[in-house]
């Protein structure tokens, strides 16, 4: 895949979209309406990862979080279904778990993805093991990413969860678990 030069220009456009008034929640509700009839034009996917780059920031999800933000993770977790808000507190509240989304300053309650991580000694041996409560009195030595979730159908085609990896990675290895 050949890189775009972030030029300034491209920069200022996708800035102007996002910074007007419902701009991005409407370009997003015309690209989901359109899914299903086309596929996403691999010049413009490159441009929406480049533009997640500029625009999208990685933050922690936890219990804290805003109640709209959690509600959200519920009920675009597509991976391994959270059960209610027991689950999922259950899920943030785990020392041994950790859950990121990137979120827009436009829509700072609606993730375009989200990922879920659990820190195990060695590798784990099934998904059950990783899901089940926590373990204590280890020291884990591995990060699992287990659930991977993309939450805007509007972004349906352009795949933010390399970069998703990559950062919360690098959050892991600045905390000491790699």
């Amino acid at each position: 895949m050949a890189a775009i030069a972030p030029t300034p220009d491209l920069k200022a456009v996708f800035d102007a979209l996002a910074s007007a008034e419902g701009g991005l929640r409407g370009f997003l509700a015309l690209r989901a309406a359109d899914a299903p009839r086309s596929d996403l034009d691999p010049a413009l996917r490159r441009l929406a990862l480049m533009a997640g780059r500029w625009t999208l920031r990685l933050k922690r999800v936890s219990w804290e979080s805003p109640a709209a933000l959690l509600e959200r993770i519920i009920a675009t977790e597509a991976v391994h279904e959270i059960q209610g808000w027991g689950d999922l507190q259950r899920r943030l509240n785990l020392l041994d778990r950790r859950c990121w989304a990137y979120l827009h300053p436009a829509l700072p309650n609606e993730p375009p993805v989200f990922t879920e991580v659990a820190f195990t000694r060695g590798l784990a041996d099934s998904v059950q093991a990783i899901l089940s409560a926590a373990r204590q009195g280890y020291a884990p030595d591995s990060a699992t990413f287990h659930s991977i979730s993309a939450c805007q159908p509007g972004l349906r085609g352009v795949s933010l969860s390399v970069l998703m990896i990559q950062d919360v990675a690098a959050v892991l290895v600045r905390e000491g678990i790699s």
